[in-house]
């Protein structure tokens, strides 16, 4: 059995570059406050490759997977 995993954008060190959204639009999406937001609740495991490289790219390190 595969453990669930989660993503967690935070907010106070998110400066909305996107990054994260255009690499995984199916995990986040910036909103008009232009913070960063997760959309689901468990990752799929299809999309977990796509979730590290979000949590790798944001220039902030204001993404986690736990």
């Amino acid at each position: 059995m595969t453990k669930a995993v989660k993503a967690f954008v935070d907010s106070r060190h998110c400066h909305g570059h996107g990054r994260c959204e255009i690499i995984a639009p199916q995990i986040f999406a910036v909103g008009d406050d232009g913070i960063s937001r997760v959309l689901v609740g468990e990752i799929a495991p299809a999309h977990l490759t796509d979730a590290q490289e979000a949590v790798d790219s944001c220039p902030e390190q204001a993404i986690t997977l736990e």
